[in-house]
């Protein structure tokens, strides 16, 4: 199965009344109840998210046919983005930089800011390390005493981005330097797995329109 759909026409998505079909879920219940507040967006945000597959593929289908949208004429990238879903990561790189930066930036933070870490080792073993995108590549390092959060919390977005660009060059010199050909083949086996996954969530769901579609 090819991961991106063979198309006859592009068909442009941009200037689209709904950004996505949460956007058009919202509107209608919106419009609905007479109501637009922050408050009842998150409460409407709560309730689309518990809704039942069922729910949200007639949701899905309605979105479609009020953009006049033919979603067999869209690639898997764009119509998981009208529907909601994340994409999947597309290089070895960008999941390891996507692990990377949560650890960054996670509570051992804290301990580590003006403090250059010691050493990183990265522990990678096979596919199984990697069941858990988030939490499946493991950095131990040493670190020196625990610092005030206080003294050092990031309140700025200048700060922010200034960590954030650090945050990009210790993972360029990680990548280079400590990860093995091997380790980034099981990241790139781990890449191949997560787009296959994304397609064949994307073709089971055009299959549920199509069918709903013929009961409308």
């Amino acid at each position: 199965m090819s991961y991106i759909r063979k198309i006859k026409k592009r068909q442009t998505i941009k200037d689209l009344k709904f950004k996505n079909v949460f956007q058009y879920y919202y509107y209608i219940q919106s419009k609905k109840l007479k109501i637009q507040t922050k408050s009842f967006q998150l409460f409407i945000r709560k309730e689309w998210s518990e809704s039942s597959d069922c729910k949200k593929t007639l949701y899905t289908l309605l979105f479609f046919k009020e953009c006049k949208i033919d979603y067999h004429l869209l690639n898997y990238n764009e119509f998981g983005k009208l529907v909601g879903w994340n994409t999947p990561i597309n290089s070895a790189y960008i999941l390891f930089r996507s692990n990377f930066k949560e650890y960054y930036f996670s509570d051992n933070y804290n301990n580590r800011i003006g403090n250059k870490p010691k050493k990183y080792t990265i522990k990678i073993n096979s596919l199984a390390d990697l069941n858990h995108a988030s939490t499946s590549i493991k950095y131990i390092k040493k670190l020196p005493p625990s610092l005030s959060r206080n003294e050092h919390y990031l309140n700025s977005t200048t700060a922010y981005f200034t960590q954030y660009k650090k945050m990009c060059q210790e993972c360029q010199s990680i990548w280079k330097n400590q990860v093995s050909e091997e380790q980034k083949r099981i990241l790139w086996k781990r890449v191949k797995e997560l787009k296959l996954g994304f397609s064949n969530k994307v073709e089971k769901e055009i299959k549920n329109l199509d069918e709903l579609d013929t009961l409308l």
